[in-house]
């Protein structure tokens, strides 16, 4: 009898041991899919810096867009002529700003603005080519690519610097929405370094604001650059740290042009 105990005990044992190694070995499984998972998250999501260069190093649906009615003969097959978007767009396409994808009738406007892609939009609507300047310094800028000449004119104008604190100007990387706003108020040469923040404090989203960004939002606001989304309880946000789109930039830029504060006569070629 002690004997059937005894191999009754050892089986409980061994059954235990069993189950102890079973689970060992799903926690390292568990672990070591969540860190591949991790890995190519990373990958998959863009790594945008806080800060832009506020030299001063951005738009917007506007705030009324059903004002302006449907746009006809609209350019692009995938910009819908009753959107709020399609106004824009089109004025952006006739200033000559920006296109759509070279070999289709297509705008994207969903996609993300680059930084290199934001310093040619401001060279084709400013200088229209007409300039030349010395080469970009940064580490990562390649002179003979289609946006060289584009980023050497920003630089040097001041208008899209590098990151501040290193040598890279961040070619390919995308643009937040406060980043932007600076690079335009750049280029319309505003001082937006003695702006505070108040005009920011009925948006319920403004402590989302990075403070070297502050004056230029406000700067954008105040001059109807930035308007932000409207929100289903009737509010608007600013979203300022937001990936902008190509849609939004659209609004952006026909926003300061219609202002009257991004003008081509600014720039010295």
């Amino acid at each position: 009898m002690a004997n059937k105990a005894n191999d009754a005990l050892t089986a409980v044992e061994d059954k235990k041991t069993e189950t102890a190694g079973t689970l060992a070995e799903t926690t390292a499984d568990l672990a070591a899919a969540q860190d591949a998972y991790d890995k190519i998250e990373d990958m998959l999501v863009p790594d945008v810096p806080d800060t832009d260069e506020p030299v001063n190093p951005g738009t917007d649906k506007p705030e009324d867009p059903d004002e302006e009615g449907p746009v006809e003969d609209a350019p692009f097959t995938d910009v819908a002529e009753d959107m709020w978007y399609a106004g824009p767009i089109q004025k952006a396409h006739d200033l000559g700003i920006m296109n759509g994808y070279e070999g289709t009738t297509l705008y994207r406007l969903e996609d993300t603005l680059t930084r290199e892609q934001a310093a040619a939009l401001l060279y084709n609507y400013l200088v229209n080519g007409d300039t030349a300047s010395s080469d970009a310094p940064q580490d990562d800028m390649v002179q003979g690519e289609w946006y060289s000449e584009a980023v050497d004119w920003a630089v040097a104008n001041g208008i899209v610097n590098g990151y501040a604190g290193t040598d890279e100007f961040g070619v390919g990387n995308p643009l937040t929405r406060e980043q932007f706003a600076a690079i335009i108020a750049n280029a319309c040469k505003a001082d937006t370094e003695d702006l505070g923040a108040d005009t920011l404090v009925s948006y319920p989203d403004a402590g989302s604001v990075i403070d070297w960004a502050e004056g230029v939002m406000t700067w954008a606001v105040e001059n109807g650059v930035v308007n932000g989304f409207e929100m289903p309880d009737g509010t608007r946000e600013l979203h300022p740290t937001a990936i902008i789109t190509r849609g939004e930039m659209a609004a952006m830029m026909v926003n300061a042009i219609e202002a009257g504060v991004l003008k081509a006569d600014l720039q010295e070629h």
